[in-house]
């Protein structure tokens, strides 16, 4: 008498469902808050920079943007790194700019949580992961406001003075980075949000804080080149595309109630540019800013973690095991402590 068997469940087979889904929908939040960020006046404005010597310096942007993306992972890293953790350069590319693109989903804590969820495949806990993206958040933050400070003298005809408390605070920084952890430790209990900074921990917040004063920098220099190309004076427009960009970003990134901190930042933005820049050419500098920003960010991330992804299967077939450590069943529940 033959006997008829139910389905068999295959082990793994609902956690892998799961992970789908959950990528699905990190997917279409991501494509919902690009095109929110997306959304706004003077689109076909930007044209006006694709003919003639304005293309040239759009690709100039462009690159400069891009590699200012590039300059925030070594940041990241170097941190990560000072908590005790060392991720092959693979690992933390794929960790790193998938986290990055949730900031175009409003709230902060979404970075956090799938930066976890990742750490957890290359056998890193929650603990330090959470202590990663906080010390990143502070420097961005503080390397920001730093940088954005060059506007100053823009703004308030030409008072340097302006440039005086950032600058100390950058030197303290990079002479006593273990003060600074402790500082940002405290900032975080104060905040709700215990954070423990190893006490050895130095010369990676060092790294950190020049690399990202640096990807400031060049970050802002793709605002400076859509101004020249616009009629600006090259060297009145440095501070103030430089320094605006950063303020502006930085004070963007912190209103977690809007998508890429859409609106706020072209508030600041018109406001460092106003001295450089007539109201109908800003116009259009902030468009083709928001457009070119919106590429490079997606686009850099999306290369750079299809990049990490085959540097990692060559890397595990060469080892002789048949699947990438990050893409096993064991994936969300194989974390270390």
């Amino acid at each position: 008498m033959s006997t008829v068997e139910g389905p068999v469940d295959r082990p793994g087979y609902r956690r892998r469902v799961g992970r789908a889904l959950v990528a699905v929908a990190y997917l279409v939040a991501i494509t919902i808050g690009v095109v929110l960020a997306a959304r706004g006046p003077g689109w076909e404005q930007v044209g006006l920079l694709l003919t003639g010597p304005g293309a040239s310096w759009l690709v100039l942007a462009a690159v400069a943007n891009v590699v200012g993306l590039l300059i925030g992972l070594v940041s990241w890293r170097a941190l990560l790194a000072d908590l005790g953790r060392s991720v092959p350069l693979s690992g933390a590319a794929r960790i790193y700019y998938l986290g990055f693109l949730a900031k175009f989903v409003p709230g902060r804590v979404w970075t956090l949580l799938l930066q976890i969820r990742l750490g957890r495949a290359v056998g890193i806990g929650p603990g330090v992961m959470s202590a990663a993206f906080g010390l990143s958040l502070a420097v961005t933050v503080f390397c920001g406001l730093a940088v954005g400070a060059v506007v100053g003298p823009t703004v308030v005809d030409g008072y340097v003075a302006w440039l005086v408390l950032p600058g100390v605070l950058v030197l303290a920084g990079l002479i006593w980075p273990r003060a600074l952890g402790r500082l940002i430790a405290m900032a975080a209990r104060r905040a709700g949000r215990p954070l423990t900074v190893p006490p050895e921990a130095g010369r990676g917040m060092r790294i950190a804080i020049t690399t990202q004063l640096l990807g400031w920098l060049v970050s802002g220099l793709h605002l400076w080149a859509l101004a020249v190309a616009l009629g600006a004076e090259p060297l009145s427009a440095l501070p103030a595309a430089i320094g605006g960009f950063a303020l502006a970003v930085t004070i963007g990134s912190l209103a977690v109630f809007v998508p890429d901190g859409v609106g706020v930042r072209e508030v600041l933005l018109v406001l460092a540019l106003a001295p450089v820049l007539p109201v109908h050419a800003i116009g259009v500098v902030l468009v083709a800013s928001r457009i070119i920003c919106l590429i490079t960010e997606v686009g850099t991330a999306g290369v750079v973690v299809l990049l990490a992804r085959a540097a990692q299967r060559r890397a595990e077939s060469q080892n002789g095991e048949e699947e990438p450590a990050w893409s096993s069943s064991s994936e969300w529940t194989s974390a270390k402590s």
